[in-house]
């Protein structure tokens, strides 16, 4: 696994076309961006494994046009 630092505004890239921006940081919650292409699913693991228990470990691509999705990730509570 690699592990990286970032702050806040700084940028990830993944590839040639996926991009994690830590939007913001609070405590021991962190608000992450990500532009990917629209054919690229993003999910949070509890959804993710979720969606491959349902369909019987297939997994199943969000298709949604989007260009950013903020994700909210936490400790205590999943989003």
């Amino acid at each position: 696994m690699l592990v990286l630092s970032r702050k806040a505004k700084q940028r990830i890239v993944i590839g040639e076309n996926i991009e994690l921006v830590v939007i913001a940081v609070n405590g021991d919650r962190v608000r992450l961006g990500f532009n990917a292409p629209s054919d690229v699913p993003i999910y949070r693991e509890e959804v993710h494994r979720r969606i491959q228990t349902e369909q019987g470990g297939l997994f199943v691509a969000d298709r949604c046009n989007r260009q950013t999705m903020v994700l909210q990730s936490q400790t205590t509570e999943p989003v």
